[in-house]
């Protein structure tokens, strides 16, 4: 996008995960054809025509962190604060943020005029609305990782010299690998430890710390992690009194709203384990 485009987005879905409707005023309407290389690559299943919006604020997640994005629709609202029935809808199908803290919104317009975007262009308000049951899935499978991550933690005696690398939470897919080996031996052990969890109705904590925090409260850091701290900090999950991760994504409230956690597989490979895992 062009340098004078660039207006960073405010990410409402990091301070309060409940919402599923939002306002908020388009700042750009393009084509994705016309955007820039680099942000092209983002979108690689849209067409060329698609669109991609901007808004000053965002109830959608970006994929990012292992999480997929929010799908849904932005429609307009008029001077009265009604939705216009005959103005565009615009259904959001992929998002991304780009490396200047700018997310993207790819998608289509629905009942669109022949020429041009219609009402639906820069300065317009919008009500986002997203995919209710898929945000509470992927908050799900999400909460379900950290807290797997953490369960081996929990078995520190038996599984010793083992540190998460990186995860998946992807329904259908998920998982957290770990460097080290973890014996296939240990996957009703490790089930164990998640159930009791799960019933512990243990509280999924959201907060922002520097790096000093980060270690007094002893929170998971990858390698590398930290070289451009955030202005307000790093945003993190923590779960009870057991741990935390640096975390972007979106979370349920409590171990209980997981209901069921499933440890699928055990899997090592060239000094690293994977194991997958969803939820029911």
């Amino acid at each position: 996008m062009a340098d004078e485009a660039i207006v960073p987005t405010r990410p409402v879905y990091e301070s309060d995960g409940d919402l599923r409707t939002l306002q908020a005023r388009i700042l750009s309407v393009v084509p994705v054809e016309t955007l820039s290389e680099a942000e092209r690559g983002l979108f690689k299943q849209a067409q060329p025509t698609d669109l991609v919006v901007t808004t000053d604020e965002t109830i959608f997640h970006a994929q990012g962190g292992g999480q997929p994005n929010d799908v849904g629709d932005m429609m307009i609202r008029t001077d009265d604060g009604n939705i216009s029935t005959s103005a565009p809808r615009f259904h959001v199908q992929a998002v991304r943020r780009n490396g200047k803290a700018v997310i993207l919104h790819q998608g289509t317009l629905s009942n669109a005029e022949s020429e041009g975007h219609g009402a639906f262009s820069p300065g317009s308000i919008v009500e986002q609305t997203i995919d209710g049951e898929k945000r509470e899935l992927h908050s799900r499978i999400h909460t379900a990782g950290h807290l797997l991550g953490l369960a081996v933690r929990q078995l520190t005696d038996e599984i010793p010299d083992v540190s998460e690398t990186k995860a998946q939470h992807f329904p259908g897919a998920a998982f957290v690998e770990f460097r080290g080996k973890i014996a296939g031996t240990f996957k009703e052990k490790i089930q164990a430890v998640v159930d009791d969890l799960v019933k512990q109705d243990l509280p999924v904590a959201i907060s922002w710390m520097n790096m000093q925090q980060l270690k007094e409260k002893g929170v998971h850091v990858p390698d590398g992690f930290g070289k451009t701290p955030a202005e307000n900090g790093t945003r993190v999950v923590e779960i009870g009194d057991l741990g935390g991760y640096p975390c972007g994504g979106t979370h349920v409230h409590s171990t209980a709203e997981l209901v069921k956690v499933v440890v699928r597989k055990i899997a090592a490979s060239k000094g690293n384990t994977k194991i997958s895992y969803d939820v029911e």
